[in-house]
């Protein structure tokens, strides 16, 4: 199982916490012992193909851990649970040492919320975030959310976990929702995996975009299918220097050279057998999400919070829903243009009075919307969900039903993962 910590943080990891992601229950049971002889927090992390769980020890905050679950003793832990998981637990070990060190979060964030800029203290979120209290269980082939976070007796760990084959998928989007998914989708056998993106690689987009790296200045669509067809070498795919819509925006077309529109009869001459939205930007989902509903094509889109404490992933399945796209997409049909003039005229102000607050106003650019960012733990969470539906999507027959409400991660959740809430 894979865990990727930001460097600056993993000094104070080692001091005040341990994260635990074997599967033997000697190495879970040291691992305690150390944490509780040393006075530190514990995270125990266990899966096998499709299940998982984490379990969270300090005195002060939930004794009652448990050391190890023989469940998981010597089985191989499946891609995707690994990375829900992972998300996840790096989540909860960031609000433990957040708390832990809250006097240093002093600086504002600004969101867009009831039609304005807002901004709000980073340590007031800290302090009213949930440490996790109970063991988090998570079944990636449950039918609906009882099954998922309950322990149904569902055999997970004997199903192959990537039986897809010959199938053609759209991503749009290959920004850290983009990338995350690749990893995942080089996976699969046998299909033909299209990219769209007309973005480049800039610097800044290396701590969450791990394909990134030495990839800085070239096309991000391109970066991505080169890389799955190097890590899958059955894996056919095209990169598309393109833009989503019904027509060419002329100040994109300015600074894009040979840009493709990518329009709904681009889509249907290809013939998808399914589509991911990975954009963060809301108007570029609303139409991506329009196009998929108008060709009855499965599309699944996801969105992070300006935080790293929430995420959602939206589903279309014509073959299991019938709903108009108004409802299905009515918590992204605001105006981006509203955001972006808000935005700009915030810029203006912090330049003209040089705050000290301009900094991190940058850096929550991209995360302008309520669940439309970039961060790292939220869009790993957030690719997950949606590369596991995908799977029952495009074979139903051997993973049962995609789920039929679409899926959120907010890390204030007791399950932290449910369905159908703001």
């Amino acid at each position: 199982m894979s865990i990727v910590l930001h460097p600056k943080i993993i000094i104070e990891v080692v001091r005040v916490c341990t994260l635990d992601c074997s599967n033997k229950d000697y190495l879970n049971h040291q691992s305690y012992k150390f944490a509780k002889n040393k006075n530190i927090a514990y995270f125990r992390v266990n899966a096998d193909t499709n299940s998982g769980e984490i379990d969270f020890f300090h005195k002060d905050y939930n004794p009652n851990c448990k050391a190890f679950n023989k469940e998981f003793n010597n089985k191989t832990p499946g891609v995707i649970i690994s990375n829900l998981l992972a998300g996840i637990t790096v989540e909860e070990a960031r609000k433990y040492l957040f708390k832990k060190n809250i006097k240093k979060f002093n600086r504002p964030i600004w969101i867009y919320e009831n039609s304005k800029m807002n901004k709000i203290l980073y340590a007031n979120n800290i302090r009213t975030e949930i440490l996790l209290n109970k063991t988090l269980y998570h079944n990636l082939l449950g039918n609906n959310i009882n099954e998922r976070l309950g322990r149904t007796k569902i055999d997970t760990n004997n199903l192959y976990e990537f039986n897809v084959f010959d199938k053609k998928i759209l991503v749009l989007g290959c920004g850290a929702l983009g990338n995350f998914s690749t990893l995942m989708l080089s996976n699969f056998s046998d299909c033909k995996i299209d990219f769209v993106d007309f973005d480049k690689f800039e610097n800044h987009n290396i701590i969450r975009q791990y394909l990134a790296y030495n990839s800085e200045g070239k096309f991000k669509s391109r970066v991505l299918s080169r890389s799955i067809k190097t890590i899958n070498d059955s894996i056919r795919s095209s990169a598309n220097i393109g833009y989503l819509g019904n027509y060419l925006p002329d100040d994109i077309v300015k600074k894009v050279n040979n840009l493709v529109l990518i329009d709904k009869e681009w889509i249907k001459n290809k013939e998808y057998d399914a589509i991911l939205g990975c954009f963060d930007r809301k108007s570029a989902r609303k139409t991506a999400a329009n196009f998929a509903y108008e060709l009855k094509i499965p599309y699944i889109d996801a969105g992070s919070g300006a935080d790293p404490t929430r995420s959602k992933v939206y589903i279309y399945n014509p073959k299991q829903r019938d709903l108009t796209i108004e409802n299905l997409f009515n918590s992204i049909d605001l105006d981006q243009s509203i955001i972006d003039s808000k935005w700009r005229d915030l810029v203006r102000e912090q330049r003209k009075n040089n705050t000290s607050d301009f900094e991190y106003f940058m850096q929550g650019r991209s995360c302008s919307g309520t669940v439309s960012g970039s961060v790292s733990m939220g869009n790993q969470v957030a690719s997950a969900l949606m590369i596991s539906e995908l799977r029952k999507i495009l074979n139903p027959q051997y993973y049962g039903s995609a789920i039929a409400l679409d899926l959120s991660y907010k890390s204030s959740l007791v399950e932290r993962i449910g369905v159908d809430f703001d």
